[in-house]
């Protein structure tokens, strides 16, 4: 009871978590990293922030009131974090980390898969729970952080498939890791989406376009670790198909983002 109290509220035993925001679905260019240290309740805040932060909303407007909606559900994203902490491995090789890629969101957990249940068998029927840290799992559950025991894997998947949001998920030696597929950016006009033909190379400079609109070529040669060449080559497909336009001269550009 002592070691699950100062996991989730004290301050001597912090927890680590790793997030992180990447130019293409490769953990290759990133284009912010964080650590915090803290304890679980702060890091389930901290976690969730950062992902609501980092992806794309919408307005709706009902009448007179303007809503603005998550790409993906509060709902899903709360329940994923808090299932992944409520099963972690505390002290282990790996830290929890979270990962925010254009076409999806990851994450990970400390600690193999523990049940001998599979996350389908858990979906498709009621089989009964089996909990690695037990009263850390009573404590959230009884903050209402999770809603009961042994039901996360199916809640997760009715909240995804009311939402449309596909899903994954990937179990290894040393941790598990929560793979949410991110919608397809859609254009203003109905019925109508964006041009997303891009290769690895064109989505990480553009990407670093969108965060430094002046960057060099060298610059971002070296963030991508690729020639100036090959940059050069980049930049002029997404001149040509619309998603940058240069402003300034040859030798000091600036680039516009037209999506």
């Amino acid at each position: 009871m002592t070691n699950a109290g100062e996991v989730l509220f004290g301050s001597t035993r912090p927890v680590s978590l790793k997030a992180g925001i990447f130019a293409t679905d490769e953990k290759l260019t990133f284009l912010d990293m964080k650590l915090y240290e803290d304890n679980v309740f702060n890091l389930l805040g901290i976690a969730e922030e950062y992902i609501l932060k980092n992806i794309r909303w919408r307005n709706e407007i009902t009448g007179t009131e303007r809503e603005e909606i998550p790409e993906i559900p509060v709902a899903v994203i709360r329940e994923v974090l808090a299932n992944g902490f409520a099963h972690a491995i505390y002290n282990g090789r790996t830290n929890h980390e979270i990962c925010v890629h254009p076409g999806m969101i990851t994450v990970y957990s400390p600690g193999e898969y523990a049940s001998i249940h599979t996350p389908e068998e858990y979906i498709r029927g009621n089989c009964e729970s089996e909990i690695r840290n037990a009263t850390i799992a009573k404590i959230l559950y009884l903050s209402k952080a999770i809603e009961q025991f042994g039901s996360g894997f199916k809640r997760i998947d009715s909240l995804c498939r009311d939402a449309g949001i596909r899903y994954s998920y990937e179990s290894g030696k040393n941790g598990f890791k929560f793979i949410i597929y991110r919608p397809q950016i859609q254009s203003d006009t109905p019925h109508v989406t964006l041009d997303v033909t891009l290769n690895g190379t064109e989505m990480a400079v553009l990407a670093i376009l969108k965060q430094r609109p002046d960057s060099s070529r060298e610059e971002i040669a070296d963030k991508i670790s690729k020639t100036v060449r090959t940059v050069q080559r980049a930049l002029d497909s997404l001149r040509d198909k619309g998603y940058i336009r240069r402003i300034g001269s040859k030798q000091t550009p600036t680039w516009e983002i037209l999506k």
